[in-house]
């Protein structure tokens, strides 16, 4: 499904939204917030001679690892490289359905608790078949580690056990509609880990792509997995070259020394003109919007806050900081293509109606912002050249990292720029519920906590489609927080590279065994 630009905001604006103004990136897999990398910077790096282009490999990039356990806490890019390696019980699809992976079938036993069967004869890297034993120790081994990205399934899980050889049972804490989500956790080879020969930097998995060797700061090789349970991979190799910088990769892949680029955050600038790419959209988890701190009184009048988010220039920021790259939704979750398909679409293109009263208010706003991350410093000086300085009297402060989440913690704000990292599993409480993580600006609302608490425990998609449609209107008409959108994300690949790749931020690398080398006489 195509996603359509319709950005929507309260009582304003026009226009589409657009990519990124510098390079961003996250340093760690499971970080909740943005870090940002330093500016692109032009280096001379030679192209490959022509012997050296292997047709049997796909050259790809990843930061140095000191592990390649990906329970053990990894950076984002690293993570998903190793998806060729490792596999899990489900996986999310480019449209964000979940599907069956290393399991043959499952069943409902009751609103919380599933059986599932592993497929029969799916061995490791190393020859042992998969089994129940290992995905309980999988689970098991994420409860350990504190910096696991994948420690988010204990929230979801209550309990996992191995009834057969190849059939677990999962209990889930509650009833959701997103709870085989929380079933994408990497299984690992619980003999491999407990023998005298486990190597961290030795990765043994399920997936179509084995290990053949690691070299820190290098390069990681894969090979074809002769023996995978699925399709067979068509290259024979998959080598990564082991990068220091986004901005090293990027000109890495300018130079034409590896063949497909997924930036975490994508500045499309970068790549638009150059025809002999391949471009694959897919959005990305960060999720940019406006917050007020609605302990102060003066912001808890709806009117109020309707007032400032009409001050606010939409069509410039969509079309000079964003490039028309993103997604507008009211409502800061990842959902499903199809589901996302069938919501309430807002026209904020005609203002013709549109009447705010003015509102007086004698003290400065203290509106805070990160100015380590260069989006939001390009946002504010647009937000900056659409107000009237005098009557609104707004005092814009760029924070240092450290300083801009204390200052949220402490609620020393009255307005605040945001940039909220979505999950695999959509969830709104997080920045909307009144005892959410990222409810920085504690509004609260009993009637809204109540349906932020049931609303992904419906029977039916018709149901959970009106559940966002009454959610997606309650922020529009209340606006607790000022919705910008999702960052629409891009895979660039070069010629050479051919096939279904599916890409989506939680699996990068989808159906890369599918994709095939070209003729690249010309490349």
């Amino acid at each position: 499904m195509k996603y359509r630009y319709i950005f929507i905001l309260l009582l304003l604006i026009s226009s589409t939204f657009t990519g990124c103004s510098t390079i961003q990136k996250i340093a760690e897999f499971n970080l909740d917030h943005l870090n940002v990398e330093e500016e692109v910077t032009e280096r001379d790096y030679e192209k490959l001679p022509e012997s050296t282009y292997i047709k049997d490999t796909i050259e790809l990039s990843m930061d140095n690892a000191k592990t390649l356990n990906p329970l053990d806490g990894v950076a984002y890019n690293v993570d998903q490289g190793l998806k060729l390696v490792y596999e899990s019980l489900f996986s999310p699809d480019e449209y964000k359905n979940i599907e069956p992976l290393l399991v043959s079938e499952y069943e409902q036993i009751n609103e919380t608790t599933y059986r599932l069967t592993l497929k029969d004869q799916v061995t490791f890297h190393n020859g042992e078949l998969l089994t129940a034993e290992d995905v309980v120790f999988s689970y098991d081994y994420i409860k350990t580690q504190a910096n696991s990205g994948y420690a988010y399934v204990n929230t979801y899980i209550q309990n996992l056990t191995a009834e057969a050889e190849n059939t677990v049972v999962v209990e889930f804490q509650q009833k959701d509609r997103y709870n085989l989500y929380a079933l994408t956790f990497p299984i690992l080879s619980r003999a491999y880990l407990e023998s005298d020969n486990y190597d961290k930097t030795f990765p043994i998995g399920t997936g179509p792509y084995q290990c053949e060797h690691f070299q820190s700061m290098i390069e990681l090789v894969l090979n074809k997995n002769p023996n995978y349970h699925g399709q067979t991979a068509n290259v024979d190799k998959v080598r990564f070259t082991l990068v220091r910088s986004f901005a090293e990769e990027y000109n890495m892949f300018m130079a034409k020394r590896i063949d497909l680029i997924a930036p975490v955050l994508t500045e499309w600038p970068n790549y638009s003109d150059d025809q002999n790419i391949q471009k694959k959209q897919y959005l990305s988890p960060y999720f940019y919007y406006i917050g007020f701190n609605h302990t102060n009184v003066f912001y808890q009048d709806v009117n109020v806050r309707r007032y400032y988010s009409s001050l606010i220039d939409y069509s410039h920021i969509n079309r000079t900081v964003f490039l028309n790259h993103l997604f507008f939704t009211p409502l800061p979750m990842h959902i499903e293509s199809e589901i996302q398909g069938r919501l309430k679409q807002y026209d904020v293109f005609d203002q013709s109606n549109t009447k705010v009263t003015s509102i007086i208010n004698t003290e400065a706003i203290r509106f805070i912002y990160l100015n380590e991350d260069h989006t939001q410093e390009n946002i504010i000086k647009i937000i900056q050249a659409s107000i009237d300085d005098e009557r609104d009297n707004i005092e814009f402060i760029g924070l240092s990292r450290e300083e801009y989440y204390q200052a949220l913690i402490d609620g020393s704000f009255d307005m605040y720029l945001n940039t909220f990292q979505a999950s695999l599993i959509p969830s709104l409480n997080q920045v909307l519920a009144s005892n959410g993580r990222y409810n920085y600006g504690k509004y609260s609302n009993q009637n809204i906590d109540g349906l932020l608490a049931s609303y992904r425990q419906v029977e039916t998609d018709e149901q959970y489609i009106n559940q966002l449609n009454t959610l997606s209107q309650w922020v529009m008409d209340e606006i607790p927080i000022i919705p910008i959108g999702f960052l629409e994300n891009g895979m660039f690949i070069h010629n050479k590279i051919e096939g279904a790749i599916g890409p989506n931020y939680f699996h990068v690398y989808k159906n890369i065994q599918d994709i095939k080398i070209t003729d690249y006489t010309d490349y």
